[in-house]
């Protein structure tokens, strides 16, 4: 999708926030319950349901995903809309591609607990 096309889908539903503010509020919901067979939880974001546990890292079996990287792909989506969409409807330009990688490190909690006693 190019930035024309982008705008002409998207004037209708400027035109209809100009005229009905209160219609651009958006209410993101996420529902989590705990997973009593393992050690996870089960969220539901009205699209999908997800099952977060433990990271590898500090115990978790790698099948469920890890909360940690479910919140830096949030980022990266939210970044890669932003920088592809953004641009090229105010400045009337598209970018070729895009790329990022967001990361972070930490020290796991079992690896702190071994450390901080001996």
């Amino acid at each position: 999708m190019d930035a024309g096309e982008l705008r002409a889908m998207q004037a209708p539903i400027k035109e209809r926030y100009k005229s009905e503010p209160k219609a651009a509020f958006i209410t993101l919901k996420a529902k989590g319950t705990l997973d009593d067979s393992n050690i996870a939880c089960k969220v539901e974001t009205g699209r999908a349901l997800a099952t977060a546990g433990l990271h590898p890292a500090t115990g978790g079996s790698g099948l469920e995903l890890c909360s940690g990287d479910m919140l830096l792909e949030a980022l990266i989506a939210c970044a890669g809309w932003a920088a592809c969409t953004m641009p090229s409807d105010r400045m009337k330009w598209a970018p070729s591609s895009f790329a990022a990688q967001v990361s972070t490190g930490s020290q796991c909690a079992a690896s702190r607990a071994t450390s901080a006693s001996g």
